[in-house]
């Protein structure tokens, strides 16, 4: 028998992930391919991302999001070389019954649709995306302060750490 390696289950039990709230999201490329971005200095001294092709389907679809489900919106964002970091909000209205689509839902049409398109224009690229994504549900003003704070300086961080 092979020994498959086992996921690790990291999501909070019985929590209804879609409910209303902010939820700090980083999506990996699969085998931390540099896909997405390359991080550069800019005239003012800052790096930032300057995005490859798929790294601009990326930040599509992700701004498309909002189209596709009423309830969410993304807050902030950054597209790194080989990981997307996001603040999404979830809203959810007590006046309409409708069944909401949870977070991983949602992240995983992100994910197909961003996949799908990536690979029409680059045939040659067999996977786009890790296969799970990591979450941390935002409890407070300060941990969203500091979730918008290291999205804000990650490509520095990138940048200087390389």
């Amino acid at each position: 028998m092979i020994n498959q390696r086992q996921r690790k289950h990291i999501r909070l039990p019985n929590y209804d992930y879609s409910s209303s709230g902010a939820y700090f999201i980083t999506i990996c490329a699969k085998d931390k391919q540099h896909l997405f971005s390359e991080i550069i200095m800019t005239e003012t001294g800052t790096p930032q991302p300057l995005l490859t092709p798929a790294g601009t389907i990326a930040k599509d679809q992700l701004l498309k999001l909002n189209d596709q489900y009423p309830h969410v919106s993304v807050a902030h964002y950054v597209i790194m070389p080989d990981h997307i970091h996001m603040i999404l909000h979830l809203q959810s209205h007590v006046d309409d019954p409708a069944p909401r689509a949870d977070l991983k839902a949602i992240l995983c049409a992100y994910k197909s649709l961003t996949t799908r398109a990536i690979k029409q224009q680059y045939p040659q690229i067999s996977a786009v995306f890790q296969t799970s994504f990591f979450e941390h549900v935002i409890r407070n003003r300060q941990d969203y302060e500091e979730k918008e704070q290291y999205i804000r300086n990650n490509p520095a961080k990138w940048y200087y750490e390389r």
